[in-house]
């Protein structure tokens, strides 16, 4: 499966849900709303060992912040 089809696979994919590809990476073997279901999906079509992404509920953009937590004059003692 090449970047491409994996972005579109992602974009997508419902909402909420997990998907399983083939060990190889190759081809989506599997889907459900459960990690078991995904699991059980991806073994009854011939997959194995597959590989679980979660999909979450929304796509929205994740920031992180952070804070300087410097401070000057301590002193440390032991």
């Amino acid at each position: 499966m090449s970047p491409e089809d994996r972005l579109e696979l992602l974009r997508t994919a419902p909402p909420d849900t997990w998907i399983a590809l083939s060990d190889d990476e190759s081809r989506l073997a599997g889907k459900g709303k459960t990690y078991q279901e995904a699991v059980d999906d991806a073994a009854r079509s011939g997959s194995n060992d597959p590989i679980l992404i979660r999909i979450p509920p929304t796509w929205a953009p994740l920031v992180l912040r952070c804070e300087s937590t410097r401070r000057s004059n301590v002193v440390f003692q032991g």
